[in-house]
């Protein structure tokens, strides 16, 4: 268990919840969430329309690893090279 506030900016009025730490994702955060960060690029695609990236990301606080896949469209260039 842990203890959290939480309050109304409006009213002002504070409250005090208990959290149970093995419901939350990330014990060690202050917002019960992983905080990810880009460790290192495992693979890069370069497409003609879009780049495909693959990154391994670190929580800061709590260590754990996470691989992410995603891709980018590269916007229509008007001025292309000749």
């Amino acid at each position: 268990m842990r203890k959290k506030i939480d309050g109304c900016v409006r009213c002002g009025n504070l409250m005090i919840i208990d959290e149970v730490i093995s419901n939350l994702e990330c014990p060690l955060s202050k917002n019960g969430k992983h905080q990810w960060r880009r460790n290192r690029t495992l693979s890069f695609q370069q497409h003609n329309r879009f780049q495909r990236i693959t990154n391994e990301e670190l929580c800061s606080d709590c260590g754990a690893i996470q691989v992410r896949e995603f891709s980018l469209d590269i916007p229509y260039n008007p001025h292309p090279r000749e």
